[in-house]
Order: structure tokens, then sequence, then C-alpha cells
């Protein structure tokens, strides 16, 4: 069944120009992610998790924007964002742990709407990945591809409550975080 969308600002819409501009570039991938965050949805009225969501996406964008980072994706209530995809200055996965630190400074253990405290996870690689360049602002939905953003994820996963890992690219030094090390806190 076809469908139609109807936009009223034109840089929601812009036609692709193929082929689509991609470069591959040394990214920094940062996810953030609500801990337990199933169970707390469970517990909740949709309107308290509507507020809930909005209050930390709003939260989260602001301090990425404020370390010149870039959301790529909300999944559920993890964030997504990407450092020097546009451009870089050498200075990405610095900033990158900066703004996880202040994400978590920001949210961690700090009532929400409704009262509620959350916990935050947050995980952070370098590497190489494919930008598609045209997509590279905020919410562009697959901006970047390649394994960095796997590791990214994955270390974000590994972080205990209120912790941060990260990774550096696979010349770089050991990682800051594994399974079997504990991460910074």
């Amino acid at each position: 069944m076809p469908m139609s969308t109807v936009t009223t600002d034109r840089e929601l819409f812009t036609p692709a120009h193929w082929p689509v501009p991609e470069e591959r570039r040394m990214v920094t991938v940062l996810f953030a992610d609500i801990v337990g965050s199933t169970a707390l949805v469970d517990r909740l009225d949709p309107e308290d998790v509507r507020a809930l969501q909005r209050a930390y996406f709003d939260t989260v964008a602001a301090v990425l924007r404020r370390w010149n980072g870039m959301v790529e994706k909300y999944i559920g209530d993890a964030v997504m964002a990407l450092f020097g995809a546009r451009e870089s200055d050498g200075f990405d996965a610095y900033r990158a742990v900066r703004a996880g630190l202040d994400i978590q400074r920001a949210l961690d253990r700090r009532p929400l709407p409704g009262g509620t405290a959350v916990r935050v996870r947050v995980g952070v690689a370098t590497g190489e990945a494919l930008v598609d360049l045209a997509a590279a602002r905020d919410g562009g939905h697959g901006t970047a591809s390649g394994a960095v953003i796997t590791m990214a994820a994955r270390l974000q996963e590994y972080a205990p409550p209120g912790a941060w890992c990260s990774a550096r690219p696979p010349t770089g030094p050991p990682p800051a975080c594994s399974p079997s090390t504990p991460c910074r806190r």
C-alpha cells in the first residue's frame, strides 16, 4: 500500500544525490543507556515514561552538543552519538569521554520527572567507520557503519551502573575496560 509523507520543513527532506558521499573516518562512538529501563517502564504509566524519556534525551543531547558530539540515533532509552563524523580536531575521544562523564554527572541518581532516579552506563570506543557525510547531523540514522559502533555498545553493556568503559583503536593501548577488568568509575 503506497504511503505519503507530508513535511513542512525543507531541511527535513532533501533528495539524495547519488552516489551518496561517504568517507572512511576515525570516529569516536558513545553509547549511553539507562540501567534497568525495562523494569522501570513496566511499572510506570505511559505518560510518566514519556516525560522521563524527554528529560533524559534532552539532557543527553544538550551535553553532547556542548562537547561537539552529534546524536546518531535513539534506540529505546539508549543514545548513540558520534564525535568526529562531520569534522575532527583530533580531540574527539577526549570530548566523548568528557561528555560521558557529564551525562553521568547530570543524570546518575538524580530524580527525573515523577521523582524517578535513574542509573546510567556509558561506553566509548574509537575506530574507523564509513561515514555518510550527507546524513552527518543530529538524528541522521545510519550515518556511520563499522565495528567501532558495536564495540561502543558492548562496552556500555560491560559498565556497571554509574560507570563508563572505553577502548582505543586496535593499535593503541589496551582497553580501559573489558569483561574481566573493572571499568573506571
